[in-house]
Formats: structure tokens, sequence, C-alpha cells
């Protein structure tokens, strides 16, 4: 699916986990004529699933999150030092 115009699209992590959890959802749908075992397998492997995806997006928060804090002044200019030497 596309975004509405005007709208910022999601950052590509979490366009991806969506996209996985759409899939999950659509391979591992439970409908009415579904056997009850099958359900209940279905309806577990799903929650594992999810229960992975949601750990992925939670590292990629803590990635993004070290990403954005700066790095001291101090440290830099050591950096830069070191790298002329």
């Amino acid at each position: 699916e596309r975004s509405p115009p005007g709208a910022a699209a999601p950052p590509p992590p979490l366009w991806a986990a969506e996209r996985a959890r759409r899939a999950g959802a659509c391979g591992l749908a439970v409908h009415a004529k579904t056997p009850a075992g099958v359900g209940a397998q279905r309806a577990a492997a799903l929650a594992a699933i999810s229960a992975k995806i949601d750990a992925l997006v939670g590292q990629v928060g803590g990635m993004e999150r070290i990403r954005g804090t700066p790095l001291p002044l101090v440290y830099v200019a050591h950096l830069r030092a070191f790298l002329l030497v």
C-alpha cells in the first residue's frame, strides 16, 4: 500500500517490519473452516513471529538512538588527531 500524498513515508526498517507482520498474518490466517488444532498451531506461530519482529524493531530503535547521539567535541578532536598520525 502507498502512503497518502503529503504523508511522510515510514522508515525502511519499520516498513519492512509491517510488511513481515502482514505476510505472517496472511500466511497463518485462521478461518471458520480451519480445524481447531491447526488454528491453535497457526496462532502460536503467529505470536512467535510477532514477538521476534517486536524484538527486531526494539533493536532498530536502540540503533537509531545511538546514531542520533552526538559525539563529544573532545572525542572528535582526539579521533581526528589520531587519524592524522
